[in-house]
């Protein structure tokens, strides 16, 4: 039975328990460490990947290159799920800092 210091209650070493969010090698669940930067990274990677097929639909909607301007439904319906995507993604990142 191993315990950190600042980590669990009495009635944890009492029962036995484990706190493995303070043990050496696990992750934090405080949100502090590599997971707020993996947080991060995944924010920016939805924020790119959003931004792209946005700007990829907004071309096809109104010059219609990429995708041949095979339906303006599709075109549409592709703008408003990578705007709410690349919403979502900023908002959480905000959520992050």
């Amino acid at each position: 039975m191993i315990l950190p210091a600042a980590a669990g209650t009495a009635e944890d070493a009492l029962i036995g328990r484990q706190v493995v969010a303070g043990l050496q090698g696990f992750p934090q669940s405080t949100g502090r460490g590599w997971i707020s930067t993996m947080d991060k990274w995944l924010c920016w990677g939805s924020m790119g990947v959003s931004g792209l097929l946005l700007l990829l639909f907004l071309l096809d909607l109104f010059l219609n290159m990429p995708f041949g301007g095979i339906s303006k439904v599709v075109d549409v319906f592709g703008i408003l799920a990578s705007g709410l995507v690349l919403f979502l993604a900023i908002d959480a990142f905000r959520d992050l800092r």
